[in-house]
């Protein structure tokens, strides 16, 4: 349980775009379909995007059901260090 909520606050300041080649193949369609629930007028509106409630609920769902932990932890440290680089920390 502690695993799923560590996830579920990471992907609270998720990202949609930018270098997805470092995610895992599992998670890249879960950043790339769900961004027009995002509500971000652009896909390289980072910060936009790492603050969209809405966004973070649709790729938390959808990582936690795609990927195993490993990917998961994998998605977690991109999302981390690309949030960070725009101003909006994750909070876990």
């Amino acid at each position: 349980m502690q695993f799923k909520t560590v996830a579920a606050a990471f992907f609270a300041s998720l990202v949609a775009a930018q270098d997805l080649s470092e995610l895992p193949d599992c998670a890249e369609p879960c950043f790339v379909d769900n961004f027009p629930i995002s509500g971000c007028a652009s896909q390289t509106d980072f910060a936009c995007i790492c603050a969209s409630s809405a966004y973070n609920s649709a790729v938390t769902s959808c990582v936690l059901g795609a990927c195993g932990s490993a990917d998961i932890l994998a998605a977690l440290n991109w999302a981390t260090t690309t949030c960070n680089s725009v101003g909006v920390p994750i909070e876990l």
